[in-house]
């Protein structure tokens, strides 16, 4: 568009006024609208667009971004990875590209099947954002297909590190099997994490492990018995003597696990401030000054904290580009595939345009989600963190929507879609109907939003609003400091999916045990704690037109037998 047209004019290219490179984006531009019908191969022409977005800014790779920018191509890729799910108005700019899974197969059918001379690159073992990654099975496709586009999309715009490097290479054959093992940037990265874990020097005891534990995200009081179990049995596996875990014990531990879940060597590495391409943020993105000290950064702050800092100036978005950034949709499509990157992506969206209309899509798909298992709710509030925690000088108001947002849920309803608001109209809710059907429905609705708060709480800025605004949920406070919640073995849960989207069975705190054995004597001793769903549970009452004006108000119970 504009100025950068007459690049891509064949008729120019003799008399040197157009640009054989703009030819090819134009091209480029030409095959993406045509890449849903050719899904099995999107994630070469996505490599092609990766490596062109990876381009030095010393040989030109500002000025081809900014072609690629102008060309639309990250509104492209954006429709590419959401197809029918895009926004209508992309949709109508780029109905090729916005074909649906299932139009594509119909139109595509009668072609014949892939000839072995055009047959994709196959799989390659260990790299989950390489060309090799793609699934090139027939069928829909999968999570690890949109890999290449996500890192395209992402480096294109200028987000720094946002290209993937593999993290496992072949090293050999056994047998007639391949041997596998780290790269030595991934040693570098992981030798690092050990170094800054140690209390002692070159080894780790049991509360260096434990400490480690808690920086990858483990909620380690609510597991403790099973934490030390699974302490002991790395030390005596890796351990030295037994006693200690020394550097070689600590990266063969991660090269067994890596062999089948390198995501989750990823996910740890994104812990300590490594981006996709293992480079590392700098310190002041990682830790900052508290009352007790240097304290670490939770990764979504840090995340965000690094994208602000080291963003040279702000991007002119376009039209189409914002309206893709804005859907809850890509985030959501991105989530399966790479979360780290999902949150680099939201925290740039976040920093170039308003994110209000992202921010009420969230609120109103929590809203309607039905239940802790769907997947939504963990995206939302994935989003509604990330959002919270940049710090810009919306920082404070974007909380304040988060919480007290007036946007209606329904268009006949007066409920204000905030999580505040939503908790409080369902607590008067559950109170009125203590004794019909409807109760544990709203029981669980409110689960939901407390514990939605209480990850929120997890960030700084979150923490400091709720101290400044407390009359605002203070008659939510009994339901904050509950130990007894019937969902108290979900207050982890992001943590848990904060993890690259796996479960932690293979981070060092598991032993390759499953999330269920550890789980289940969680939920053994909550429901215990609980008292079964039958038990009383506190909330608020409000009494109007009473014969007595002083009796009407708002009543908060505090204990079963209240006054």
């Amino acid at each position: 568009e504009g100025e950068w047209q007459r690049f891509e004019d064949l008729s120019r290219i003799y008399t040197c006024e157009a640009s054989a490179l703009g030819v090819i984006i134009s091209y480029v531009c030409s095959l993406l609208e045509l890449a849903p019908r050719t899904w099995q191969y999107n994630a070469e022409l996505c490599a092609l667009l990766k490596e062109i977005a990876s381009i030095p800014e010393e040989e030109g790779g500002d000025i081809m971004r900014e072609a690629l920018i102008a060309a639309q191509v990250p509104a492209r890729l954006i429709v590419l990875l959401l197809r029918d799910k895009a926004p209508l108005k992309l949709q109508s700019a780029m109905p090729g590209g916005s074909l649906s899974f299932e139009t594509s197969e119909a139109v595509t059918r009668p072609v014949t099947s892939p000839t072995t001379h055009v047959f994709p690159i196959g799989n390659s073992v260990g790299s989950t954002s390489g060309v090799g990654a793609s699934n090139t099975s027939i069928g829909a496709p999968s999570p690890s297909d949109h890999s290449n586009t996500l890192e395209a999309l992402a480096l294109i715009i200028g987000i720094n590190g946002a290209k993937s490097v593999n993290l496992i290479t072949e090293t050999g054959e056994v047998k007639g099997r391949p041997v596998y093992d780290m790269t030595e940037k991934a040693k570098e990265a992981l030798g690092i994490v050990f170094n800054e874990c140690t209390s002692r020097t070159g080894l780790m005891d049991q509360n260096d492990i434990m400490t480690y534990m808690k920086l990858c995200g483990l909620d380690t009081s609510a597991v403790l018995s099973v934490s030390q179990q699974r302490i002991n049995g790395i030390l005596e596996k890796y351990g030295n003597e037994s006693k200690f875990l020394n550097i070689d014990g600590f990266l063969s531990y991660y090269r067994d696990t890596s062999q089948s879940n390198s995501l989750q060597l990823r996910s740890d590495l994104s812990t300590f401030g490594f981006r996709p391409d293992l480079s590392r943020c700098a310190e002041e993105s990682r830790m900052f000054t508290s009352s007790t000290g240097n304290a670490q950064y939770s990764r979504i702050e840090s995340v965000t904290v690094d994208v602000f800092s080291t963003m040279k100036s702000k991007s002119v978005v376009s039209p189409l580009l914002g309206l893709g950034l804005s859907s809850l949709h890509l985030y959501h499509t991105a989530y399966f595939t790479d979360l780290n990157l999902t949150e680099y992506l939201l925290t740039w969206s976040a920093i170039h345009q308003d994110t209000n209309q992202l921010l009420i899509e969230t609120l109103k798909s929590l809203y309607q989600a039905q239940s802790w298992g769907n997947e939504t709710v963990q995206i939302c509030v994935m989003v509604l963190m990330v959002l919270a925690a940049l710090p810009d000088d919306r920082q404070n108001e974007r909380i304040t929507t988060i919480m007290q947002s007036p946007e209606k849920l329904h268009v006949r309803g007066d409920v204000g879609s905030g999580l505040l608001n939503v908790a409080k109209e369902l607590s008067i809710a559950q109170s009125a109907q203590q004794y019909s059907s409807d109760y544990h429905n709203h029981r669980s609705m409110l689960d939901r939003y407390i514990d939605a708060i209480k990850e929120l709480r997890k960030v700084r800025a979150v923490e400091k609003w709720m101290l400044e605004n407390k009359s605002s949920w203070e008659w939510i406070d009994q339901f904050l400091r509950s130990e007894s919640s019937s969902n108290q073995g979900r207050g982890d849960y992001l943590n848990r999916r904060d993890r690259g989207g796996v479960h932690t069975s293979g981070t060092l705190y598991d032993n390759n045990n499953s999330d269920s054995d550890l789980n289940g004597e969680v939920n053994e001793s909550e429901e215990s704690d609980y008292g079964g769903n039958d038990g009383y549970c506190g909330g608020i009452a409000i009494v109007r037109g009473a014969g007595v004006r002083e009796i009407n108000g708002t009543y908060t119970s505090h204990k079963k037998f209240d006054g």
